[in-house]
């Protein structure tokens, strides 16, 4: 797993520069693009972290910002309320972050993890 993180940052970039580019020269509309950038971004952070603590509130919130960013993209919701749709979506996310819901990550087994790979 510990190899896998270190290849989301240089891959996000990748992603990034190749929508920015392909939107420039007209052959795809930037705006899909990225929006599965951001679901992207999400996903890894749940999948590198695991469900817990440390990775549900970033992980989520681009999963929430991918799904209001297509709404706006297919003109179900108008880009007025992208703001504070997500400054509620964090808020909440950080409430359901700090209640019994959202496991703890157990530090024990993580190391265990590390020491093995190595």
């Amino acid at each position: 797993m510990r190899t896998f993180r270190k290849f989301i940052f240089p891959g996000i970039l990748i992603l990034i520069g190749l929508a920015w580019f392909l939107s420039v020269l007209d052959i795809f509309r930037f705006d899909y693009i990225w929006t599965a950038i951001l679901l992207f971004i999400g996903a890894s952070i749940l999948a590198s972290g695991g469900f817990t603590r440390g990775s549900f509130v970033s992980g989520m919130f681009f999963v929430i910002w991918a799904a209001l960013q297509f709404f706006i993209d297919i003109e179900v919701m108008i880009d007025d309320v992208l703001l504070p749709l997500l400054l509620l979506s964090l808020g909440a996310l950080l409430l359901i972050n700090r209640s019994s819901l959202i496991p703890e990550k157990n530090r024990n087994t993580e190391k265990k993890q590390e020491d093995s790979e190595e």
